[in-house]
Formats: C-alpha cells, sequence, structure tokens
C-alpha cells in the first residue's frame, strides 16, 4: 500500500519544516502544495527537501482547492493530508493505512491527534442532528459541560 502526503502551506515556513522533518525522506510520497507563499517556504522546499514533490500555486486559492491540487498530482493509494502545523510520530502513518486496508468499507480513516504537551486535542463531532446543532447553538452544551445528552 503506498501513501501520499499532501501538505497545503501558506506562509508557514517554521512549521512546514518542522512537518517535512518528520516525512520527507519515509517511504511514501510527499507533496507540498504551496498557496503562493512570500515567506520562503518554496525555496525551503526545493533546498531543504529534494524529495518532496512542490507544486506552486500562483495565488492562493485556498486550503481545500490546494489539497484537490496535492491529490491530483499524488500517486498513492492512500492520501494523508497533512496540516503543515502537524506531524506523524513513530509509525501512525502505517498504523493509519493498514487501519485503512483492514477496514475497506472505512471512506475516511483519521488519527488520534495531540497537542505539543501530549494531551488530547479533540477533532471529531458526532454526526449533525438538530439536537446536537441546537444544544450548540443556543449554547445548552454549557449548563452540563459533563453530560451526554447535552453533548454527545
Amino acid at each position: 500500500m503506498s501513501v501520499s502526503i499532501v501538505i497545503v502551506s501558506f506562509n508557514a515556513r517554521e512549521h512546514l519544516e518542522r512537518c517535512l522533518e518528520a516525512v520527507a525522506g519515509g517511504e511514501h510520497e510527499v507533496i507540498v502544495a504551496d498557496n503562493a507563499s512570500s515567506d520562503g517556504s518554496p525555496a525551503l522546499v526545493r533546498e531543504r527537501f529534494p524529495s518532496v514533490r512542490l507544486v506552486e500555486l500562483e495565488e492562493n486559492i485556498g486550503f481545500g482547492a490546494a489539497n484537490n491540487v496535492g491529490m491530483e498530482a499524488a500517486s498513492g493509494d492512500w492520501f494523508l493530508l497533512l496540516n503543515s502545523d502537524a506531524w506523524p510520530v513513530d509509525d501512525a502513518i502505517r498504523k493509519l493505512s493498514a487501519f485503512g486496508e483492514a477496514h475497506p468499507r472505512a471512506g475516511i480513516v483519521g488519527p488520534r491527534l495531540r497537542n505539543t504537551d501530549g494531551s488530547l486535542q479533540p477533532s471529531v463531532r458526532g454526526h449533525p442532528t438538530l439536537w446536537r446543532i441546537a444544544t450548540e447553538y443556543l449554547f445548552l452544551r454549557r449548563l452540563a459541560p459533563r453530560s451526554r445528552a447535552l453533548n454527545a
């Protein structure tokens, strides 16, 4: 199974450098879709990470559209859409792709996200229902933050 990592960058040179240090040169394809950065991000990729494919966009087309451009340039069986301010640890990429292979009905798989201090970073929500939307927009969740009825 082959993985293509797509990273969208827009003036995120410092974050991008840390991210690429974690993924470049591995067994997967890495593509950076740069949204017309002016902070030297493209030069960083060209000079320090020659194994990374750089797609330089002429203007900032937005995060979603740049991910699409990166995926169009990719050749992997799996896409890992990785934010430029994140990086995988240990063998997370292999575990994600293995999970996807083992669960062919899954359309999307995602990792557990951690903050730099190791604490869990909430990254998912339940399926949107009228009740969930109401509890969020009417601030009912704040009344009982530990209630499963209000915070499903």
